[in-house]
């Protein structure tokens, strides 16, 4: 057993969870709906009673997570069931139930996408794909059936129909007059247990009913339709499906449509040689209101230029009228931060000259909606100064700089006057890792150069654990400690100085045996020699 929940969409009876049971022999699967975790010992209890009467048996052992409304320890010891809980974190000990979800999740979002409906019909639509999985063969049953193994007959599905599907139903005497529709427009949306009827949902009344006398056409999505209408080219039972919309129930000139007590499916003809021929759209529209009058009037052999002008005619009738909401739409909450759109005057790419290049003409250029108007002249300076310095991205490219040059032979020196490596060779069972130079730019704040910093970095993801390193850590500062030191000064008075340790991370000693390559502007006293690091530097573990 498991629950699953809580969805932030509500189901239109306002169900936010459901309990899943899966008999481990069988695998069939019992669905509850719940719109409260605290329903699962009620449902608990009730199911245990509900196998014992239907099935003259008892269940023995059930097993679940660590989940709070499982935990029934009275009920379980005095009905002698075994209690079985996962360890904490590790679902796969109830992977069976776990998958079970990701099954019916997976069908069920198949059914929505292929009907086009709303998310709050989750919950019928995860009623008919726990009936559909029932009723599905699988290998580790010997092709056979959950429904067969748990009922000992194979199950009828002459009444098995497509979920979310148009559906006409007749309306019951006692509630029309003798000029009244004989019935009414649903989508049907599954079965209901105990009850030898279908339950369908009112297109024009938005309200649930069930009936048996139910005239299927399962060729048909309502909702599907009224999407694909927006479409240039929309599929064949688009047109079809607003055809039956209208206030006149079709006509039965056609072929019959898919009756409930029919066992076997039935498509209409028109849909076929729709589905074949793309262009043909409107004959089987036309179809399935007078078929005479299609055949005679739109038959293969008409000119496309007519069947175009008479699709585009109809697509325009029954274009539905979209609404639009009134409602004040906020940005979302992790672009706070953010601000858009801070110039009202936008440059459209059609304002520029022909002579402006590909990069400059771009559709939304960033000087459209980023100023730096109302910065002051120090820090209006500082920003550009960012983008006007350049920073090499390797060690040849600097080399072009002098001040770069100086930069390196300063952080070498560093390096030998704290005795960071000794040059040796490599022994024949060690690896040497590789190293990189970075360079940075440190500015004031007014923007001016400040010094240029190079820094050598190790490249510490070629380690391996347990040879050149054991653990890794980050020897930083608390904020706490700095809060309690600036609280200190701030209510004694205390001036407060900052000062930069130059290498501070030199003043560590390096216990394991690491081995490096020797940085470029290193000069060797012997070739094939390596640098076997005393001290720990920039970037290893």
């Amino acid at each position: 057993m498991d629950t699953w929940g809580p969805l932030a969409i509500t189901s239109t009876f306002g169900f936010k969870y459901f309990l899943a049971i899966v008999d481990d022999e069988s695998r069939f699967t019992w669905v509850y709906l719940m719109k409260l975790k605290s329903e699962t010992a009620s449902i608990i209890k009730s199911f245990v009673n509900l196998v014992h009467t239907q099935f003259n048996s008892k269940i023995k052992t059930i097993r679940t997570d660590n989940g709070q409304e499982f935990l029934l320890k009275e009920f379980y010891n005095a009905t002698g069931i075994l209690h079985q809980t996962s360890c904490v974190s590790t679902p796969q000990q109830n992977g069976i139930v776990e998958r079970k979800h990701q099954h019916i999740l997976g069908v069920a979002r198949s059914l929505l996408f292929q009907s086009n409906l709303p998310k709050t019909f989750w919950a019928h639509a995860i009623g008919h794909a726990v009936h559909i999985i029932n009723r599905l063969p699988a290998p580790f049953l010997s092709q056979k059936c959950p429904f067969q193994i748990v009922y000992d007959h194979l199950p009828d599905i002459s009444s098995l129909m497509v979920f979310s599907s148009l559906c006409f139903a007749s309306t019951l005497p006692a509630n029309r007059h003798k000029l009244d529709s004989r019935s009414r427009k649903f989508i049907y949306l599954g079965y209901k247990q105990g009850v030898k009827g279908h339950i369908l949902f009112d297109l024009l009344t938005k309200e649930i009913f069930i009936s048996r006398d139910v005239i299927f056409f399962e060729h048909i999505f309502p909702y599907q339709s009224t999407v694909s209408s927006d479409n240039a080219s929309p599929p064949a039972y688009s047109i079809s499906a607003q055809s039956l919309f209208d206030d006149s129930i079709p006509t039965h000139n056609h072929s019959p449509p898919h009756h409930a007590s029919n066992h076997s499916s039935y498509i209409p003809s028109t849909s076929s040689s729709s589905l074949s021929n793309p262009n043909n759209h409107t004959s089987s529209s036309l179809d399935l209101m007078d078929s005479s009058e299609s055949t005679a009037s739109l038959s293969h052999s008409s000119s496309d230029s007519t069947m175009h002008s008479s699709h585009n005619d109809l697509s325009i009738h029954n274009t539905p009228n979209i609404r639009k909401s009134s409602r004040a739409h906020n940005p979302p909450a992790y672009l706070e931060a953010y601000y858009c759109n801070l110039l009202s005057n936008t440059i459209h790419p059609s304002s520029l000259p022909a002579s402006t290049s590909s990069a400059e003409s771009c559709k939304y250029p960033l000087s459209s909606y980023l100023s730096y108007q109302h910065l002051s002249s120090a820090h209006k300076h500082f920003v550009l100064s960012l983008s006007s310095h350049h920073e090499p991205t390797n060690y040849d490219d600097a080399m072009c700089d002098e001040n770069w040059k100086n930069a390196v032979k300063v952080e070498l020196e560093a390096l030998n006057k704290n005795n960071t490596w000794t040059l040796t060779s490599l022994p024949a069972h060690k690896k040497a890792i590789g190293c990189k130079w970075i360079f940075k730019l440190k500015l004031h704040a007014n923007g001016t150069i400040e010094k240029y910093k190079a820094r050598l970095v190790a490249k510490g993801f070629t380690q391996t654990k347990g040879i050149d390193y054991m653990d890794t850590f980050n020897p930083v500062v608390k904020m706490t400690t700095i809060r309690v030191l600036l609280s200190i000064a701030a209510s004694q008075n205390w001036p407060l100085y900052q000062l930069d340790v130059n290498t501070a991370f030199l003043h560590g000693d390096l216990n394991e045996e690491v081995y490096m390559q020797p940085p470029l502007g290193l000069t060797l006293s012997a070739p094939n020699q390596v640098c076997k690091l005393q001290r720990s530097i920039y970037g290893l573990k």
